[in-house]
């Protein structure tokens, strides 16, 4: 598998993705603050809203890491076993969030989703505490690791678009 060149066309390139990928998730997570308009009895109305922007930030964040996995479940991305753990941990994270905040606005009682939440989050931590130095040094390859042909084609395939980005960016500038 070929590694593309990290110049600074592509890092830039790459923020600029990133900054409308953000922009889109934001968007999509807005129009998620209509499934809990109404506000239950037993719930205050300034902890509803603040539940509800709460949702919205973690389903932005959700959406952008469903994204990137996406991405990395596509192309044969190489990167260290401590990042590809660190996705899986808080993608995890965030479904199990949206979850609960989803459940606590429309119910109104967190007892039940508080536990949840908070045993989520107590799993998360101890994933996150098992990370050490050797998954630093070991790196893994996602997607088509299960099939070599096709991950030598688009490795190809990401390092046409990368050759690409580059030409972009020298006619540009």
């Amino acid at each position: 598998m070929s590694r593309s060149k990290d110049t600074p066309r592509s890092r830039n390139s790459a923020k600029k993705t990133v900054g409308y990928v953000l922009g889109a998730a934001t968007l999509i997570a807005a129009v998620g603050l209509m499934i809990d308009s109404k506000i239950p009895a037993i719930q205050p109305r300034l902890l509803h809203t603040f539940h509800r922007l709460e949702r919205t930030m973690n389903l932005v964040f959700l959406l952008f890491l469903l994204l990137i996995a996406i991405f990395m479940t596509w192309f044969p991305v190489r990167l260290k076993r401590n990042a590809a753990v660190y996705l899986g941990v808080y993608f995890f994270y965030f479904v199990a969030r949206e979850v609960g905040l989803v459940w606590i606005n429309v119910m109104g009682n967190p007892r039940i989703p508080g536990i949840w939440m908070l045993s989520v989050w107590v799993l998360a931590a101890a994933c996150l505490m098992t990370m050490n130095r050797r998954g630093e040094l070991r790196m893994a390859v996602l997607g088509h690791a299960w099939n070599p042909g096709r991950m030598t084609a688009l490795s190809a395939q990401l390092d046409a678009m990368n050759a690409a980005v580059e030409r972009a960016g020298k006619r540009i500038t």
